[in-house]
């Protein structure tokens, strides 16, 4: 989960709380790492899936909402980023 400013009103100081998650599967042909990014024409970015959270929305929920609304598939969940670090390790 991360806080951020709310960019759609630069004047509001609440933070707002969002979700989301490095969406990723070995390929059916060589067995190589594909990663999920959805294209934001908005800010013309890529970016993984992820969003605002629903008020009192649990931050696994709302990862997971997000990732079924932005891409239509259904993720299961593994262990967080946090959890191994950001060191570049192999997912198993």
């Amino acid at each position: 989960m991360s806080t951020a400013r709310n960019h759609d009103d630069a004047s509001d100081p609440t933070p707002v709380q969002a979700a989301g998650c490095v969406l990723w599967r070995r390929s059916p042909t060589d067995g190589g790492l594909e990663v999920c990014l959805v294209h934001r024409p908005k800010y013309g970015d890529w970016s993984h899936p992820k969003g605002k959270l629903k008020r009192d929305e649990d931050p696994l929920a709302g990862a997971l909402r997000e990732v079924e609304e932005e891409t239509g598939h259904r993720a299961r969940p593994r262990r967080s980023a946090a959890d191994r670090g950001l060191r570049g390790e192999r997912p198993p």
